[in-house]
């Protein structure tokens, strides 16, 4: 299989190389991010009173390659840092590798590595300039870390009246090596499959999608020295520990709902994902916790002005690990300026707070302590620039 998977990629950049028989296209993007927050928070990999501007940057570049009227290939690198031991240094990933297929103008296949087709933003959720947020919110985006697979999509349109559907299915397999809570590596392999439905008319949009996946997890988490777990030891860790557990989540499912609503003065967006899944422990903690659901939901209001050079919007969010697990509520200020059709300046402030009384037999003292957080009620403010060409 990873043969296979190296020889598809191989080929698919001897493809774009060959520009006497393909049209080759480039574009990129960059996005500059600056975070500053008043608590000290290594889930998002920030420190009390410091201005982060590297950890949530990222930079990429796309060849797109018309080989003929049917066939297309796409290759997209991004630039971007890896969380390990609560550090940030780059990385590039490969994000796409695509051979898409346009059967005729209703029947598409595409092989390859594609995106989870989960979120609205899902193809270019890191391209900043493409969708309002100074960062995708997390309730929702972070909330799955595998945003792409290996393997087969195919589509089909069609009209009903005005209305207009894609009805797309996948099945593949997924990798991810990254950060989740107080982890500081973790992989997953997933044997995967499920599919979406999109739907347009006008200004509007609404998409369903539905993944099923045999997940299964391996992490490492780092333990600070003088932290308590409850169920686990009576009294403090005396020094630090790094834990590792492989866990068999078993079959694991995804739902996940998104709509919105566009016009020359108003943007609305929602979204809400559920995973559910049979595992008994996770982020390798030796205890046991009702982890086996979790959900999260956002909601972005905004309005334009000054024809459509800036835009106002408040999104909050939700997210819960667990029916007994961790509770977070985001409320998310923030304002863009489109100083040009290629460029956009984004200032956001935002309240993020962990209520004491939701997380299922750990006090919220806990909580703070095992995200290594000063407090519980805290604030985030963010700039960034975002540029694509």
């Amino acid at each position: 299989m990873y043969r296979f998977k190296y020889i598809l990629l191989l080929s698919l950049m001897c493809l774009l190389a060959n520009t006497a028989f393909a049209k080759v296209e480039t574009s990129g993007f960059l996005s500059l991010t600056g975070l500053y927050i008043d608590s000290h928070d290594n889930y998002r990999n920030l420190s009390n009173g410091s201005l982060d501007y590297g950890s949530h940057s990222r930079v990429g570049l796309s060849f797109t390659a018309q080989l003929d009227s049917q066939w297309e290939a796409i290759v997209q690198l991004i630039g971007m840092p890896e969380s390990t031991e609560y550090e940030a240094r780059p990385q590039i990933k490969l994000e796409l590798a695509v051979a898409k297929w346009n059967v005729d103008d209703h029947h598409t296949l595409r092989f390859g590595r594609l995106r989870t087709p989960f979120n609205l933003v899902s193809e270019y959720y890191e391209v900043g300039y493409l969708h309002p947020w100074l960062a995708a919110p997390g309730a929702v985006y972070e909330l799955i870390p595998v945003s792409s697979y290996f393997g087969i999509s195919g589509m089909k349109k069609f009209d009903l009246g005005k209305w207009s559907f894609e009805v797309e299915v996948i099945s593949g397999t997924t990798e991810y090596s990254g950060q989740v809570v107080a982890s500081d590596t973790t992989s997953i392999g997933t044997g995967m499959v499920g599919g979406a439905i999109n739907i347009h008319r006008s200004n509007f949009a609404m998409k369903l999608a539905y993944s099923g996946q045999q997940l299964d997890l391996e992490t490492n988490v780092f333990i600070p020295a003088g932290t308590t777990i409850p169920g686990d030891s009576d009294s403090p860790y005396s020094a630090d520990i790094t834990a590792s557990t492989p866990t068999d989540f078993g079959w694991t499912n995804i739902y996940a709902f998104g709509l919105s609503y566009v016009d020359q003065d108003w943007l609305f967006m929602a979204e809400a994902i559920q995973l559910e899944t049979k595992a008994d422990q996770v982020f390798a903690l030796s205890f046991s916790r009702d982890f086996k659901d979790y959900y999260g939901w956002y909601a972005t209001l905004g309005r334009y002005l000054f024809n459509k050079k800036h835009l106002l919007h408040l999104t909050s969010s939700f997210y819960e690990a667990g029916r007994e697990g961790l509770t977070e509520y985001q409320n998310e200020l923030g304002w863009n300026y489109y100083s040009s059709d290629s460029s956009v300046f984004k200032v956001s402030i935002s309240n993020i707070y962990l209520p004491s009384d939701s997380t299922g037999g750990f006090i919220a003292d806990s909580i703070v302590s095992e995200l290594d957080l000063e407090r519980s009620n805290y604030t985030l403010v963010g700039f960034g620039l975002d540029l694509i060409f």
